[in-house]
């Protein structure tokens, strides 16, 4: 009788029938254990797959206008800017924080620094506080006076 060679350089020693058996007992365990991960991880398995499309549909369904610049601040953590002209000599570190790119530090280093030196005698003279350049003051004034 000829032995059937399942694997290179070893002979089927045992029946066909318990092997089948010993194979069938092990996917259900795998396909049990899948299950139980599945329920414990919160994880969901799809007996059938999800057929791809053509567009992603995620971003199909929903189109981005990139044409205008977007502001790195988000829309909850932005501030209500100020209406009238707020002066730098006079104004609190409370109304200073309403201006904006300026917080809490930076509105105290304006105040010590009006303290230090007298108050300011230029626009330009915020330039001196630490956290103010050129760009920040550009965005400040039209919001500031002396």
């Amino acid at each position: 009788m000829a032995r059937l060679v399942l694997f290179k350089g070893r002979p089927d020693t045992g029946s066909g029938k318990t092997k089948e058996k010993k194979m069938t007992k092990t996917l259900k365990r795998i396909g049990t254990a899948l299950a139980l991960a599945a329920f414990f991880t919160g994880s969901v398995f799809c007996a059938t797959p999800v057929p791809q499309t053509a567009k992603n549909t995620r971003t199909s369904a929903v189109k981005k206008d990139f044409s205008k610049k977007k502001s790195r601040v988000r829309k909850s953590h932005r501030k209500a800017l100020p209406t009238t002209k707020i002066n730098v000599n006079k104004a609190t570190v409370e109304q200073l924080q309403v201006l904006p790119r300026i917080g809490i530090k930076v509105a105290q280093r304006i105040v010590d620094y009006r303290k230090a030196h007298k108050g300011f005698k230029t626009v330009e003279e915020l330039r001196n506080v630490k956290g103010i350049g050129a760009k920040t003051l550009e965005g400040l004034r039209p919001y500031v006076s002396l």
